[in-house]
């Protein structure tokens, strides 16, 4: 945020009279992002205690991006006139790139964390063994029990990435899109094989 600020300076001696070179400023425009993404965070917590969504990480990309744009919409509405004389224009958008930030990445934690992972499914065996631990064997017996690939299959189902005909698993247009893009990704960055 203070290099983003750095790129707007006025000329001259004028930096330090200028706004958003104040401490206080930055720190309003900190605390208003982070207030906005914890808002945010709040609702999802609500709404999953309530009655979590089928579709987890779509749903959570609106609850968040659907607070962003509430947000905009109430600042260019009449009642939030008082808020926009009190931030110059650029406060205002460094506060959504804040916020726009923190939920990208929290985007990023929830899809991890949701998904049935080997190394979560570990790591939460071990952790219930407490000081006892768990042994090696004893470990690859318990997941030997959990069906990772069953749980992906079934998320792309969910998702509309493939369909069943038959007893066959077929892509979808979206899910051939969305291999298209992964392969294009891969390819600018000359891997070819999977797993690369």
């Amino acid at each position: 945020m203070i290099v983003l600020s750095m790129l707007f300076r006025p000329p001259g001696n004028e930096v330090a009279q200028h706004p958003l070179h104040q401490p206080v400023a930055q720190m309003v425009v900190l605390l208003s992002g982070v207030g906005l993404f914890l808002l945010a965070l709040f609702i999802h917590i609500m709404i999953w205690r309530i009655r979590p969504p089928q579709r987890q990480l779509g749903a959570l990309v609106l609850v968040f991006f659907g607070l962003g744009l509430g947000a905009v919409l109430l600042l260019f509405s009449p009642w939030g006139a008082g808020i926009r004389s009190g931030f110059a224009s650029l406060w205002i958008t460094l506060v959504f790139l804040v916020f726009g930030s923190l939920s990208s990445v929290y985007f990023i934690l929830f899809s991890a964390v949701e998904g049935k992972s080997p190394s979560l499914t570990m790591i939460d065996q071990i952790y219930w063994r407490g000081q006892q631990g768990i042994g090696r064997d004893e470990l690859l017996t318990e997941l030997a029990g959990y069906s990772f690939t069953q749980a992906r299959i079934n998320d792309m189902l969910r998702d509309g990435l493939a369909v069943m005909d038959g007893d066959k698993l077929r892509a979808t247009k979206r899910g051939r899109a969305l291999v298209r893009l992964i392969l294009t990704y891969r390819q600018l960055l000359g891997r070819r094989e999977a797993g690369g």
